[in-house]
């Protein structure tokens, strides 16, 4: 199993993720490096929401509040790390998630500490990017993720991801013996 970020770079992974905050939060760390630096920490996860924290330190910009791609990068991890786990609960093996594009609100200044938590657009979402999954093996979904600061709402984002499953060994078979008879 693969886990690609970034499909301009062909990386093999260990896996995506396994159940658990700890372990979840170990493999963002390792398949997003740069997570690490950030201090990124997994604050609660589930297959409807992701709630992923950062200290202001590492992420200042030059005013001394969040850096707004620091802001950002939290925001789209805490969507990909809810739709990690959901395809792990739900029981897919993953191939890849990627970010396909999004669009960030930013309403106050970040001042300290802050947290991202995704959710689903909707819960029909959810279903329907289950089902595109085990029906085409490929899937869109929005997703939004709400970053606070002291209790505020100080940024939302809102983004489309991707994900594709590996194909099921069964799939595999008859693709190489349709290959074969023709």
């Amino acid at each position: 199993m693969s886990c690609v970020v970034r499909p301009e770079v062909d990386v093999p992974r260990r896996g995506c993720l396994n159940v658990g905050m700890a372990t979840l939060e170990e493999a963002i760390h390792k398949d997003i490096p740069i997570a690490k630096s950030m201090g990124v920490k997994v604050r609660a996860a589930s297959s409807a929401h992701v709630t992923i924290a950062a200290p202001l330190a590492p992420n200042t910009n030059h005013k001394s509040t969040a850096f707004g791609g620091s802001v950002f990068s939290v925001a789209v991890l805490s969507c990909w790390a809810l739709v990690s786990k959901a395809l792990e609960e739900w029981g897919f093996q993953v191939d890849y998630v990627v970010v396909q594009d999004g669009h960030m609100e930013y309403t106050f200044p970040v001042g300290s500490d802050f947290e991202a938590e995704s959710s689903w657009a909707s819960e029909r979402e959810a279903n329907r990017f289950k089902s595109m999954l085990e029906k085409k093996g490929l899937a869109r979904a929005t997703l939004r993720s709400v970053v606070r600061s002291q209790g505020r709402e100080c940024a939302t984002l809102e983004a489309r991801f991707a994900a594709r499953t590996e194909p099921r060994p069964e799939a595999q078979g008859k693709n190489e013996s349709r290959t074969r008879t023709q």
